[in-house]
């Protein structure tokens, strides 16, 4: 029987080199928009061993004191750092398979208008 994987913890971000995403759900609220802490930052301020459910549970917004154990903040790894790494890696695997000169021209295809 296999053990069930741990929750990834804020000291994950160091490893992937991800950073927190943190922002308030309060509808009402002014700071709706996303803060973004780098991985050192969140480590400093949560834990290393913190969950990122816990660190929803205990932050709170500055602005309209929404807490976290409300469900009204969220907080995540962020996207654009995981897409962004994922397409580094699939174009180090072409470049490796094919070469750097179709890896150039995979790398033009992808930054072009419209896509």
């Amino acid at each position: 029987m296999n053990a069930p994987p741990s929750a990834p913890v804020i000291g994950d971000l160091l490893v992937t080199g991800d950073r927190l995403e943190v922002w308030c759900q309060n509808l009402g609220c002014s700071r709706t928009e996303i803060t973004v802490w780098m991985p050192e930052e969140a480590v400093a301020r949560l834990g290393a061993h913190t969950t990122f459910a816990d660190a929803r549970r205990i932050l709170v917004c500055p602005a309209c004191k929404a807490a976290g154990r409300q469900k009204m903040i969220g907080a995540r790894a962020s996207v654009l750092d995981y897409y962004g790494r994922q397409e580094r890696e699939r174009l180090a695997q072409y470049e490796a398979q094919y070469g750097p000169e179709a890896a150039d021209l995979l790398k033009a295809h992808l930054r072009r208008p419209g896509r």
